[in-house]
């Protein structure tokens, strides 16, 4: 029981309530005249009101962060250290001496200019290509016959014989191969006429200079060469080709 009793009046609100009471009967008539209110901590004493005082409260939530603070001032930049000593300089190599530069010599003196020595004589002149080659062509508007020329590149003094070949005619047999990779061959002794384009023209022989007379002969070849002597019915031919000439 009295255990009890001290547990009810060690409570809080007990508590207050006998201190007001004792507050209340201390002040005897005072209270019941002038109802004395209490309005201020003060008028309870310092040992009372630290027995007044309740135990704390559960702690609250937390609050939303806060703003982020702005960026501290930079540092002051730190003293420089001091600098590293520096190594020995290595030894130099001693320079060798520079030699004496000799003395330039003397120019010598400019001979004399030998005199011109007599120019030789002419040498023989080499023998002509074994085979020469060309081309000829003539075309007439106002006569029955076209006279073309074939001239030698160098004189071949060996009379030749001439063979015509038409276009397409195989005159091998006779010593004239025909064009073989676009040059005309001619076996030995022959001056080979290969006709490219023979139009509206008949061919009749060949006219070569005489070589011990001014005036020609029909059939074969001279040192510089022979003319074609073709026959045009219509007064208008024309003709074409190549030639070879093997000495």
């Amino acid at each position: 029981m009295i255990a009890r009793l001290r547990k009810q009046l060690s409570s809080p609100g007990v508590l207050i309530g006998t201190l007001a009471l004792i507050v209340a009967v201390a002040a005897g008539g005072a209270y019941a005249a002038g109802k004395v209110i209490i309005t201020n901590k003060k008028q309870i004493a310092s040992k009372v009101r630290k027995e007044l005082k309740g135990k704390a409260g559960p702690a609250g939530p937390a609050g939303p962060a806060g703003a982020p603070g702005k960026d501290g001032a930079a540092g002051k930049e730190g003293a420089k250290g001091a600098a590293g000593a520096t190594g020995p300089t290595g030894l130099s190599g001693a320079a060798g001496p520079t030699g004496a530069t000799g003395p330039t010599g003397l120019t010598g003196l400019k001979g004399a200019t030998g005199p011109t020595g007599p120019t030789g004589a002419t040498g023989p002149t080499g023998p002509a290509p074994a085979t020469q080659t060309g081309t000829w062509g003539q075309m007439t508007t106002s006569s029955e016959f076209l006279y073309v020329p074939v001239s030698f590149t160098l004189p071949i003094e060996t009379s030749l014989s001439v063979v015509y070949a038409e276009p397409g005619e195989d005159k091998s047999a006779e010593g004239c191969p025909g064009v073989v990779e676009r040059l005309p061959q001619a076996e030995s002794g022959r001056l080979c006429v290969y006709a490219a384009q023979q139009l509206l023209a008949t061919f009749l022989n060949t006219i070569r200079t005489s070589p011990d007379s001014a005036g020609a002969e029909e059939g074969g070849s001279g040192p510089s060469g022979t003319t074609l002597f073709f026959e045009c019915p219509s007064s208008f031919c024309e003709v074409t080709g190549t030639w070879a000439a093997t000495r």
